[in-house]
């Protein structure tokens, strides 16, 4: 995929899917860890992680 942009979003069927938004981290950490196996020359996110957190969904999306 030289230059191209991909857009990956995150909608309100997948949220429900996987535990509404107490579970975002663990999506937003899934999700970059598959994006990670193609390589990409950068990444950028727009998300707003307020309310709910815990420590162990932290780790991991600081790991990934």
């Amino acid at each position: 995929m030289d230059d191209e942009a991909v857009v990956v979003a995150i909608d309100e069927a997948t949220l429900r899917a996987n535990g509404e938004r107490g579970q975002i981290r663990n999506i937003v950490a899934m999700t970059l860890e598959k994006l990670r196996a193609a390589e990409p020359k950068a990444v950028a996110l727009d998300v707003i992680l307020g309310g709910y957190s815990d420590a162990l969904q932290d780790k991991r999306l600081e790991a990934a």
